[in-house]
């Protein structure tokens, strides 16, 4: 259920920061993927949580580091934007 609520929010946010132009929403939107690429991590980490299977193991430290990296360069765009945005812009 993680995973699809994780996915889910992910093209939400997707979609909203292709639609959405001031780039105050693009950081909350950018906020809205690293959460859902954290969510869809935690799914398939409790879906694939099997301690015997090494094919678990390696699914699982996969989706880990991928999600790790994904929601560093998602955090670290939105605070660029949120950073490089003018205050006074809708």
């Amino acid at each position: 259920m993680l995973t699809y609520l994780g996915l889910a929010l992910i093209v939400a946010a997707a979609y909203a920061t292709t639609r959405l132009t001031a780039p105050r929403h693009r950081a909350a939107a950018f906020a809205a993927i690293v959460a859902g690429v954290v969510l869809g991590a935690a799914g398939l980490l409790a879906r694939f949580d099997d301690p015997h299977n090494l094919t678990h193991w390696i699914v699982g430290g996969t989706v880990t580091v991928l999600a790790a990296v994904i929601a560093l360069a998602g955090t670290r765009v939105a605070i660029h934007l949120a950073r490089t945005t003018p205050s006074d812009q809708a």
